[in-house]
């Protein structure tokens, strides 16, 4: 199963014997394509095998996955193996929008993530510099730049696009640049997948128990705006819920005495094209938007 063009993913069962008696794990193993070591797969797996053996002390275990094992070469190729979600009763919603219980539960995870980014710049710098300092491109890669390129070929007519592809750069090059400079109060580590295909839920089993939700893949972390993740979940609900998600998500953060939702809305407004670029599945959008 592939859950990216350049990442593939096997579902496994692994027997340990603790004192003799087996022990059986159901898992999920993931690998870059033939074991390379460069491409994107190779660097999304960079990304979570630093977030998830050095980010783990520091965010704690409610965020990522329970993690098996995280290695770049020890066993001859990069490899991350992971609890099987599916075996605990986890699933995806994929063949509708988010209702407002999961978007909810979606903003109040990424919220209390995002907090966690916070304080750690504020309170242990060199911890938060490290992390994104050390953060591969996964996204702005040289051929998926090409395929935007080839998109605008098609798109528009031959005289203009020149002029969008240098464009596309101008804001590609100000996003890359943006990636090491303060971003004000919503300044963090974004989590940089949110959406319906990374986000496993698992229904309450008794009274008073909450829904559950788990993300998968960590692979295109990054610094930045958390209204980038924000803006992300936004796109899978309905414009209904859009007030009370954004509300909830305020309040995870807990600075609801000083950030306003007017403040999220500024943002998400101003770099719209940014945070569509991003998205891959959203860059039909921000061609659009070069237009403009």
């Amino acid at each position: 199963m592939k859950i990216a063009a350049e990442i593939v993913l096997y579902s496994a069962k692994v027997v340990i014997q603790f004192s003799g008696v087996p022990r059986q794990f159901d898992v999920l193993v993931k690998l870059p394509p033939d074991g390379k070591y460069d491409g994107p797969g190779f660097d999304s797996i960079l990304n979570e095998e630093m977030l998830w053996n050095k980010g783990t002390p520091h965010y704690g275990k409610d965020f990522f996955p329970k993690i098996h094992l995280a290695d770049l070469g020890k066993y001859g190729r990069p490899v991350i193996v992971v609890e099987d979600f599916r075996k605990s009763g986890y699933a995806r919603v994929l063949d509708r929008k988010l209702n407002l219980q999961e978007a909810r539960c979606i903003a109040d995870f990424i919220g209390r993530f995002h907090k966690r980014g916070m304080e750690l710049k504020d309170k242990q710098f060199t911890v938060f510099r490290e992390f994104y300092s050390k953060f591969q491109e996964t996204v702005f890669t040289e051929s998926n730049f090409q395929n935007i390129c080839d998109k605008m070929a098609k798109s528009s007519q031959s005289d203009d696009s020149t002029t969008l592809k240098q464009r596309l750069q101008e804001h590609i090059s100000k996003l890359q640049k943006s990636e090491s400079q303060d971003h004000g109060q919503l300044d963090t580590i974004c989590q940089g997948r949110v959406g319906r295909g990374n986000f496993w839920f698992k229904e309450p089993t008794g009274t008073g128990d909450k829904l559950e939700v788990r993300i998968f893949d960590w692979g295109q972390a990054r610094r930045g705006s958390g209204c980038f993740d924000l803006y992300c979940l936004l796109r899978d609900i309905e414009s209904e819920h859009r007030t009370q998600v954004i509300e909830a998500y305020i309040d995870a953060l807990g600075l609801t005495s000083s950030l306003k939702e007017s403040q999220l809305r500024d943002d998400l407004a101003e770099n719209e094209l940014i945070y569509a670029l991003l998205v891959i599945d959203e860059q039909e959008k921000a061609l659009e938007l070069l237009k403009v």
